[in-house]
């Protein structure tokens, strides 16, 4: 992050902050006017339309066999669903965010005395708007915080800055993860900056007058890096969904070559710092499996070329021993080749335009036929941009979704390109998949392989639906969401599910019925009491009520001085295991002041 002085620029902060924010106007508008674009888009309509449809549920279970939405973000979710349903809410949050991104970052430039800051804050607004293109919502509305928690540290009041900073470096953690550690590493960066002052002090080489002045420094930086990490650790700790992101050596080279290309071209101890702790973010990403992956890329794509752009010069130097039209040259040379390795927007977004998958009409049909089939988990062979992970989990849960890291976890098949005709049929399998579907539209490149063998025929796979756009599957032999499992066997505590993906030695078809199964609730009819596999993946958040009678009325013991034990969960595997004492109805959700009891071994 910048030094925190206050020179006012020549620019002036009325020119470059209404140069700024007209720019992000009309960069917004183009954005609201044109058709979805990007790859992420479909997932933050997803985020969106979950929280419209449950609130503040822990557990998605529509994707997955179930994730918790609170490790991806806590604030964004409401925010776009109050802006508006469908794509309309996360683009208009995007905007939103670009608008006060670009304020807070002219300002900031501005404030930190930038050599160019018109310039800068132009380049920032529009690196800024192609985040937006590539679709990272949730993204942009953490950033729109960070950029307000840095900007809060250019005010003269240390307490009053402090608190400010530390409040805007939370939300940025809670609304986006990745946002909220690159405010950490803004931190860290500005509380390692008066190092040598510390240094030379205890060297007494600097007076008391010096050190004072960077313990106020480390505690602006401590602000910002406690502010984001609580959210970030707390949240990634309690509900993260675990897994990691893979990042390709061309990535981490562009990403660490702009990086380095700061920490040499701005002199400002802090971006250098910053910069030089932004190359070795991304080159861990690569050599070591994390959620963080690619991500560690974006602080980058984003601010590279704006930072450069607003600060930039050669060293001094270079810039003594080359005339003034060798160094300028060698500066733009620079900001084009940080332009050619992390440009501000991506053509692969553009190409989105026009996908007819973007639209709730296009999975429609489909929905209405799952509607009245009995209910069971899906295989959707993904789509280009992925938005049958936006759609279809209201009509019924998905076995995949979009989040790179759970794929990585469950699904890595689908990946690394081994997925054939054998390990396909163990998967829908495993996962309990009823029904697959196969889109007519483009696939997504994790779904060609997939494509190609579902159209060249698999023994397990009848059709059973067709319509224009899509093939609708029965899968052959599959089990069920839910199983029954005869006296004898011991899951949670016992044996575990076999290759098949089936349960345990002992376990049997029929019994357990699915009833209804939404992206919050699985509800079972259990004939009698006993153990029920139920594939959801083990959550402590997993909470079930019953027995009810069919008309929903909480069923009695029959004698009432009778002890019943309650209905409890265990982990199984990858899986969930129910014990119920009595038959009846059962409903499974989450809940975060209710779970369910978990079984003793």
């Amino acid at each position: 992050m910048p030094d925190q002085r206050r020179t006012v620029s020549p620019a002036g902060p009325i020119r470059t902050v209404l140069g700024a924010v007209g720019l992000a106007v009309l960069l917004g508008g183009v954005f609201l006017l044109a058709p979805p674009l990007g790859t992420d888009l479909s997932a933050q309509v997803a985020r969106a339309n979950f929280f419209a449809r449950h609130g503040f549920a822990p557990l998605d279970l529509g994707w997955y066999g179930g994730v918790s939405p609170y490790g991806y973000s806590l604030v964004t979710p409401p925010l776009m669903d109050w802006l508006g349903g469908d794509s309309l809410g996360p683009r208009l949050a995007g905007v939103l965010a670009l608008l006060v991104s670009a304020a807070a970052l002219a300002l900031l430039l501005v404030r930190t005395a930038a050599r160019r800051p018109l310039a800068g804050a132009l380049v920032g607004a529009a690196c800024i708007a192609g985040n937006l293109v590539s679709g990272r919502i949730t993204y942009a509305v953490g950033v729109a915080f960070g950029l307000l928690a840095l900007l809060a540290l250019t005010t003269p009041r240390p307490v009053p800055r402090r608190l400010a900073a530390g409040t805007a470096a939370l939300l940025a953690g809670a609304a986006s993860p990745v946002a909220g550690l690159f405010v950490g590493l803004a931190g860290v960066a500005l509380a390692c900056k008066e190092g040598p002052l510390v240094i030379a002090f205890c060297r007494r080489r600097a007076p008391f007058s010096h050190l004072r002045h960077a313990r106020r420094t480390v505690l602006d930086g401590a602000a910002l890096a406690l502010g984001a990490g609580v959210p970030v650790a707390g949240l990634g700790l309690v509900f993260g969904s675990g897994g990691w992101m893979n990042i390709s050596l061309s990535d981490t080279v562009t990403a660490a070559v702009a990086s380095a290309l700061v920490a040499v071209l701005v002199s400002r101890r802090a971006v250098r710092i910053g910069a030089i702790l932004a190359t070795l973010g991304v080159l861990a990403a690569f050599a070591v499996r994390t959620p963080v992956g690619l991500n560690a890329t974006r602080l980058a794509a984003m601010f590279a070329l704006p930072v450069l752009v607003g600060y930039g010069a050669l060293p001094v130097g270079l810039a003594r021993r080359w005339s003034p039209r060798v160094a300028g040259a060698a500066l733009a040379g620079a900001l084009v080749l940080v332009t050619v390795v992390e440009p501000p927007v991506l053509v692969a977004d553009l190409r989105a335009a026009g996908d007819p998958t973007a639209s709730r009409s296009y999975f429609q049909p489909l929905m209405a036929e799952l509607a009245r089939r009995p209910p069971g988990r899906i295989e959707v062979v993904p789509t280009a941009n992925y938005w049958e992970a936006a759609y279809l989990p209201e009509a019924a849960p998905l076995a995949r979704g979009w989040l790179r890291q759970v794929d990585q976890a469950y699904n890595r098949l689908f990946l690394d390109g081994s997925v054939d005709a054998d390990s396909y049929g163990r998967w829908l399998r495993d996962n309990g998949v009823g029904y697959v579907a196969l889109a007519d539209a483009k696939p997504s490149w994790v779904g060609r392989r997939e494509a190609e063998l579902i159209r060249a025929g698999l023994p397990y796979l009848t059709p059973i639906w067709q319509h224009r756009d899509w093939t609708l599957y029965a899968v052959t032999g599959a089990p069920s969401i839910v199983e029954s499992i005869r006296s004898g066997a011991t899951p949670g505590g016992g044996d575990l599910p076999d290759e098949s993906g089936g349960p345990g030695p002992g376990a049997e078809r029929g019994g357990a019925e699915l009833v209804r199964a939404t992206s919050a609730e699985l509800t079972i009819d259990v004939p009698a009491g006993g153990e029920i596999l139920v594939r959801l993946r083990w959550s402590r958040w997993l909470r079930v009520t019953g027995p009810f009678g069919p008309d929903g009325v909480p069923v009695r013991p029959t004698d009432p001085t009778a002890t019943v034990l309650p209905a409890c969960l265990a982990p199984y595997g990858d899986w969930t295991v129910l014990r119920v004492p009595q038959p009846g109805r059962y409903r499974i959700t989450g809940s975060l002041t209710a779970a369910a009891p978990r079984c003793a071994d």
